[in-house]
């Protein structure tokens, strides 16, 4: 029987004891079979002094044995021709160079010989100066350089690239076979089979290149003077370029980027698609067949160009020299159809997204299509049948055209663009691969594969998606990578360097190393985790002891199968490194809990530490505990008695135990949760909005966990106060803004974020709510570090936000009122109410309204202060400056003449208060509030000898209060604006006086009262406006004359004065006999009375009432007097 073993590289077993171990195999097999069978050759190039007799194949030799292995650059070895039989295997020493085998005939291999197939490709370097031939199923994992052919069988492989530098140099490579490079050829023919993959570029100078059907090449295809033919249903990565050769490419064949000849023909096959490049020649005429389609334009020089039907072109079409377009029908133009002399014909029910223009004399013919822009030739005909033209079609010089059936100008017309010209992004990024770097031979090694939806993969795509993953260029499987990320495990079962690919775009991530490479050994530690002992550490909470046991085991590769080490106690060294974020600082893992030892950060490890292996040699890391957070890995490393054994943990994830909010100002917090609450603060204005990570220890600043960067931060922002009506504000965290909800939902805050994390700890100065009321907070991390664990806070109450300032306008001057308010508004100076004496005669008309707008630190309306418990205003009488003096009319002392004024609290409402408003009664804007001056106030200006002045409108102003003008919460108007235009009365100084009267002793005669005012022109004159003054003829006064005052009596009447007199008031005659005078008094209001009696120098005292004559007995007046009056110094 034949044994056949995979290409390893060396291990600890030295080259003696290896050969004597072949040897006895081998006479164990003679012996039981008792005949010897074939044995396969295991052929191996170590680098200088590893080298045992016979261990290279026949005719090889290093070609400078005497130098050492120090001073080799490179390690080469020349071989003549070379026939490897059934199962032979060729692999590289463990080398830090590598190695190069020139072959001076023939090299030739079986079917599947394997060549390096564990190493990388870099390790080996084969130069051919024969034909090289490789069977079928064989594995060549290194870089070919031939001077020959090179052939490759059906389902062969070459890891690396293939160089053919001589004119005789042909490549074939047979069905199903790979290339993992580029392949290059002077002069000679590239044929590539069915099915087969090239990872690079092919270029030959030379040399045409063939592809069969369903051949995939990475790169692009280039010639100088050779043609390329495509097999049907290939993929070309990239472009195809081609000096003199002719391209073809046959059905449903898919080019990554463009094609480009000079003078050579293109030819595209049915269903084919260039994806996003453009079709360009010189001399070659293009020809599309049906159903193709080109992302970019075509273009010729004096080629013609020929568009098949169903195609669609996303760019122009153009031909600048001789070239005639021709396109069929249902074809999509994305752009323009250009050319000089060449005619230009579309065909039916096709559409044009641009122009059709001709610069010479070609000619235009259009039928049954749509045409986006305008039509246009210089000298060439236009035929337009059946067609829509979004633009206008002219032809200058001799060109005439002819429209039939068809429409122009038509601003309506939309042209469809094919669906394929509509590239849609990537709904990914790229590919990450993450591993630790290391790997037993006898254990599957785990790594991660993650979909990023952005460039820091800080992000992840979750559709589910097919990713082919090989192993040092050779596919391994195909993993199914769902939800972003997914962990899969290969094996690798010799001693080296497995370096891992996937056929996307990726990088790999190892800690700080983007290294794809993972180092595979016979023997090491491995961390095990859980009752299942799983090699894969589940993600803990930081301050807390991890949630299950982990083991450290020493293992060795024993015939495949990891076995025990260590016994009993030994002594190891660990260490702990900080994968995301890669630093070195931050607290401690510890073992033997919180306050058990320290272990250092990679790479300095922390010597010493004592576990216990048992008798399997699995020794329990005790109360192991991280005290920070963040992505991490666990190293051991033993390195005693020349045993060196070394082993890391998967990369696992420590989330902080619990995020801590709060929002200050000014060092204390603002956690009002009630409209009453004493805690406030302004709204709009900046406060101090914190976010710290603490682990499972405490909210002490030594428990931060300095390490915790966010993944996914979410808020939830309720308010809840107000909540039966009231509108929803915006929170700035300092980096954004989110609305606050009565029944919110978490909003994830990406890609914003918060202010960036600072050893644990987000804080912003500049945080803000734009409303009043109240807020709940509620943050979480969601799915921190993509581990499936998220990190919540406790609710956090703010608030309670109040107004900065009311903005504060007059919407009713409002107007006087007198008591006296017939025709001619008008009050006495010193007037009060007849009914009340203690309230002035002066009121209000209607009554002055402010409105108040609440207002946050930006300006802007806050419309919850309006909402119940939030108005904190209370109607106060100080809100209003209590007036003293008029603000117009002078005293005799030129000075603003005094008032009286008596002001009561006013009406607070966020219903209109103007009467005369369409709003009056309704209610107000949401933050709009009125203030209403009170219905009691009332003013009188005092009367004396100051205030004796001509009549003239008064004008009372009524001034803000700022300091008293303020809600309960202390907040006022910050730009006051004064009540000054409420519409006056007429302000009279006025006096009452009767006159004096006659007649026969037996008859009755009336009494004359009136009132007059001290007009304009300095004289008092009747007060004809008076109306309303009250009179009563109990109020007359009866004095004795030469007539006793008991002899006359008065009528009992009341009423009032009309135009500012009566004649009501009548003295009952005495009877006949009763000759002679009384005098006669009227006790009137105190606003009235006068000082009849002044001398002209004491001071006026205005508090005699009227008084005249009554003479009984006479029949007429004096004859000789005209007229009476009464004359001022």
């Amino acid at each position: 029987m034949t044994q056949r073993k995979t290409i390893h590289r060396y291990d600890i077993i030295s080259n003696t004891t290896r050969w004597e171990l072949l040897f006895l195999v081998a006479l164990l097999s003679i012996l039981l079979t008792g005949m010897p069978a074939q044995a396969a050759t295991e052929y191996e190039f170590p680098p200088v002094g590893q080298l045992p007799v016979g261990q290279l194949p026949a005719g090889c030799s290093i070609d400078d044995p005497s130098i050492t292995a120090n001073q080799l650059s490179t390690t080469s070895y020349t071989c003549g021709a070379l026939t490897l039989a059934d199962g032979d295997t060729i692999s590289v020493g463990l080398l830090t160079t590598p190695v190069t085998v020139t072959f001076t005939g023939a090299f030739t291999t079986a079917a599947g010989n394997l060549i390096n197939a564990q190493g990388t490709t870099s390790d080996l370097n084969i130069v051919t100066n024969g034909v090289l031939t490789l069977g079928a199923d064989t594995i060549l994992n290194t870089n070919v350089t031939g001077t020959a052919g090179i052939n490759l069988g059906a389902g062969s492989s070459i890891g690396g690239n293939i160089t053919a530098s001589t004119t005789t140099g042909v490549v074939t490579l047979g069905a199903s076979s790979t290339v993992g490079g580029f392949i290059h050829t002077d002069l000679g023919a590239v044929n590539v089979a069915g099915l087969s993959v090239v990872g690079g570029d092919i270029t030959t100078e030379a040399g045409v290149v063939t592809l069969s059907p369903s051949v995939s090449v990475a790169g692009g295809i280039e010639t100088i003077a050779g043609g390329v033919t495509v097999g049907g249903s290939s993929i070309i990565g990239g472009d195809i370029t081609t000096e003199a050769g002719v391209v073809t490419l046959l059905t449903n064949v898919s080019i990554g980027g463009g094609i480009e000849t000079i003078a050579g023909g293109i030819t595209i096959g049915d269903g084919s698609s260039i994806v996003s490049g453009s079709i360009t020649t010189e001399a070659g005429v293009v020809t599309l067949l049906t159903n193709v389609s080109v992302g970019g334009d075509i273009e010729t020089i004096a080629g013609g160009i020929t568009v098949g039907d169903r195609s669609s072109i996303c760019g122009s079409v153009i031909t600048t020299g001789a070239g005639v377009v021709t396109i069929t029908t249902n074809v999509q133009i994305g752009g323009d159809i250009r050319s000089v002399p060449g005619a230009i014909t579309v065909g039916s029910q096709s559409t044009v997204a641009g122009n059709i223009i001709v610069t010479g004399a070609g000619v235009v013919t259009s039928t049954n299509n749509l045409i986006g822009g305008n039509i246009s030739t210089i000298a060439g005909a236009i035929t337009l049948t059946d067609s829509r033209v979004g633009g206008s079609v002219a032809a200058s010089g001799a060109g005439v055209v002819t429209i039939t059936n068809s429409v122009t100008n038509d601003t309506t017309l939309v042209v469809p663009v094919s669906a394929s010209c509509s590239v849609a992004a990537p709904a990914f990024n790229h590919f990450q691969i993450e591993h630790d770097g290391q790997g037993l031979t006898c254990a599957s090694e785990n790594f991660t594969v993650k979909v990023c939806a952005d460039t820091t993969c800080s992000t992840l795509y979750a559709d589910a998606i097919d990713v082919k993953l090989s192993i040092n260029g050779i596919l391994d499987q195909t993993v199914t990578v769902v939800g972003g990320s997914t962990v899969a495990s290969f094996s690798y079962t010799h001693p080296g360097t497995a370096t891992l690919s996937i056929d996307q775009t990726y990088e790999c991530k190892s800690g700080d190393s983007t290294s794809c490479e993972l180092i595979f050994t016979d023997a090491g530690f491995r961390f095990l985790y859980g009752a299942a002992e799983t090699t894969s550490i589940g993600n803990q909470t930081s301050g807390n002891n991890f949630a299950d046991i982990i083991k450290l085991q020493a293992v060795e590769n024993v015939n495949g199968v990891c076995t025990g080490l260590f016994t009993g106690n030994v002594d190891v060294e660990l260490s702990q490194q900080n994968i995301a974020p890669s630093v070195t600082t931050g607290l401690n893992f510890k073992i033997n809990g919180t306050s058990g030892t320290s272990i250092d950060k990679y790479p300095i490890y922390t010597p010493i530490i004592t576990l216990d292996f048992g008798a399997e040699s699995k020794a329990t890391i005790p109360m192991p505990v991280y005290l920070d957070a963040g992505k991490i890995r666990l190293y051991a490393k033993y390195n005693v008695g020349g045993v060196s054994l070394v082993g890391e943990s998967n990369d696992f994830w420590v989330s902080p135990a619990r995020l801590v909010v709060t929002a200050t100002a000014g060092g204390s917090a603002i956690t009002g949760n009630s409209s009453s609450s004493a805690i406030k603060h302004k709204a709009g204005q900046a406060f101090d909005f914190t976010v710290t990570a603490y682990n499972a220890l405490g909210t002490s600043p030594t428990n931060i966990t300095a390490n915790y960067i966010p993944n996914d931060i979410q808020l939830l922002l309720t308010r809840t106060g107000p909540t039966a009506g009231g509108v929803d504000g915006t929170f700035n965290y300092g980096t954004g803004t989110i609305e606050s909800k009565l029944t919110p939902k978490y909003i994830s805050i990406k890609p914003v974020r918060l202010s960036a994390f600072n050893s644990g700890v987000s804080s912003t100065n500049s945080a803000s709510y734009s409303e009043v009321g109240l807020l709940s907070l509620d943050l979480q991390d969601l799915d921190y570090g993509f581990s499936g664990n998220t990190i919540t806070t406790d609710s956090l109450n703010i608030g309670r936000f109040t107004p900065d300032y009311f903005e504060q306008t007059v919407v009713e001057p409002g107007a006087f009122f007198a008591v006296c308010n017939q025709n001619t508004t008008f009050a006495y100076t010193g007037q009060v109410m007849v009914s009340d004496t203690t309230k002035g005669a002066i009121s209000y008309l209607a009554k002055p309204v402010i409105e108040l707008t609440a207002k946050n630190v930006q300006g802007v309306t806050v419309q919850n202060y309006t909402e119940p418990g939030y108005n904190k205003f209370i109607a106060a009488a100080n809100f209003i400056i209590r007036p003293t003096t008029d603000s117009t009319i002078l005293g005799k002392d030129t000075n603003f003449l005094p008032l009286t004024a008596k002001l009561l609290a006013g009406t607070l409402s966020h219903d209109g208060l103007v009467a005369s408003a369409p709003s009056f009664g309704d209610t107000l804007g949401a933050g709009i509030l009125h203030y209403e001056l009170a219905d009691g106030d009332n003013f009188f200006y005092p009367r004396n000898e100051n205030s004796e002045v001509i009549a003239q409108d008064n004008n009372i102003d009524f001034l803000i209060d700022q300091v008293n003008f303020v809600d309960s919460d202390g907040i006022g108007i910050t730009n006051p604006v004064d009540i000054t235009s409420t519409t006056g009365i007429n302000l009279r100084f006025g006096r009452a006086l009767i006159e004096n009267s006659f007649g026969p002793e037996t008859a009755n005669f009336p009494q004359k009262l009136s009132t007059e005012y001290l007009n304009a022109s300095g004289r008092y004159v009747a007060n004809e406006q008076d109306s309303c003054t009250p009179y009563n003829a109990s109020n007359v006064i009866l004095h004795s004359g030469t007539l006793d005052k008991n002899l006359v009596s008065v009528n009992a009447v009341t009423g009032q004065l009309e135009k500012g007199e009566t004649q009501a008031i009548i003295l009952m005659a005495p009877g006949a006999g009763n000759q002679g005078t009384i005098n006669i008094e009227y006790d009137i209001y105190s606003w009235l009375k006068y000082d009849w009696n002044w001398n002209g120098d004491e001071t006026k005292s205005f508090d005699e009432n009227p008084t005249a004559t009554a003479a009984f007995g006479l029949f007429r007046g004096n004859d000789r007097i005209t007229y009476q009056g009464e004359v001022f110094d």
